[in-house]
């Protein structure tokens, strides 16, 4: 098994020449090395090998790129703030041996206090969620976006054994009615009693609903961060990290420790919440909400797609809940009632 080291390091290293994602010239980089435990001189030999076929740019920082590009993915000494000549063996082989020696460094560091990493190429690692690299070309042969890439390594903390169970997804707007938030925190509550671990983002709203209604009911939480598991915030989604840690959840990031919050981060998380459950379930989100990112991702993750359906037309029309319409009529989602969930919930158990 590769060494979460290496494919934290690689995974900071390069882009795609194509489409700049570096979770992407990770795995590139390392499908070229055969050996179990690869040295840097491996890595650099198969960085050689992907320049010259055309695939892999490794990204040359200006002197304010370094800190941001570079530094803060422990592939430069701090003192270092002179660009990198990638074509100069010499020069990259000492970069990548820092590389590695600072991704150690997180990963070590990361697991002292609790943590742990789960990376790619590791037997723990979600099968679903291993699938979404081989979506990087449509059937047609088009490169997809760098969304559709799996991330090269997880950091985790809490129950590690909850990644590959049966889950539940739950998800909505961070501004949900109050109908849309008691709705979130009654099936998460429902989940909870029977058992089925629930999923969602750590997040304001009806993912926060959600979550508390599974802990209120003694269940066991998975929750997915749009920062480094040491910053999130102090305040609400602090306390309830806590609350999910001490009960005996899950938290999850696929950001480095000490990444700060950004909500561009939280987005791209909706990959991770429409990919890994058996289900997911949106309790409310307007038309073309950010729910609809992780709904996207049902159909070829093969989870089952259902959205709350409320009763009466004035709920059900209100812009805040539009997009649940669309997601039924347009999407394939399954309506979701009182009558229904217990069901979903059978399912989810098996």
């Amino acid at each position: 098994m590769l060494p979460d080291s290496l494919v934290i390091a690689a995974g900071r290293l390069g882009s795609l020449r194509k489409n700049g994602g570096a979770e992407s010239a990770a795995r590139l980089i390392l499908s070229r090395i055969s050996a179990p435990s690869p040295s840097p001189r491996d890595v650099l030999q198969s960085v050689i090998v992907l320049e010259a076929e055309g695939l892999l740019s490794f990204t040359k920082p200006s002197h304010h790129e370094i800190t941001d590009r570079i530094l803060r993915g422990g592939a430069f000494p701090e003192s270092g703030r002179i660009p990198v000549d990638w074509k100069n063996p010499v020069e990259a082989l000492r970069v990548i041996e820092l590389a590695i020696v600072q991704a150690q460094s997180i990963a070590e560091s990361f697991e002292a206090k609790g943590g742990f990493c789960v990376n790619i190429f590791s037997d723990s690692y979600p099968g679903k969620l291993r699938l979404m690299e081989k979506q990087r070309f449509s059937k047609s042969g088009k490169e997809l976006s760098p969304e559709h890439d799996a991330p090269d390594v997880l950091f985790c903390m809490g129950e590690r054994s909850l990644i590959v169970k049966s889950m539940l997804g739950i998800t909505g707007s961070a501004y949900p009615s109050e109908e849309g938030r008691v709705s979130s925190y009654y099936i998460g509550r429902a989940a909870g009693r029977a058992g089925v671990p629930v999923l969602s983002l750590l997040s304001r709203g009806s993912p926060e609903a959600a979550l508390t209604g599974a802990l209120d009911a003694g269940g066991p939480v998975i929750a997915v961060l749009g920062s480094g598991l040491s910053s999130v915030p102090q305040g609400a989604m602090h306390d309830l990290a806590e609350r999910i840690l001490e009960s005996g959840g899950l938290l999850v990031s696929e950001y480095l420790p000490g990444t700060s919050f950004a909500a561009f981060q939280l987005t791209a998380e909706n990959r991770i919440i429409g990919t890994l459950p058996s289900a997911l379930v949106i309790t409310e989100t307007p038309s073309g909400g950010e729910p609809f990112h992780a709904a996207r991702r049902c159909a070829a993750a093969g989870v089952r797609l259902y959205a709350v359906s409320f009763r009466g037309e004035a709920l059900r029309s209100r812009p805040v809940s539009a997009g649940n319409l669309e997601l039924i009529r347009d999407m394939g989602a399954s309506p979701l009632t009182s009558g229904t969930l217990p069901d979903l919930i059978s399912f989810c158990r098996r």
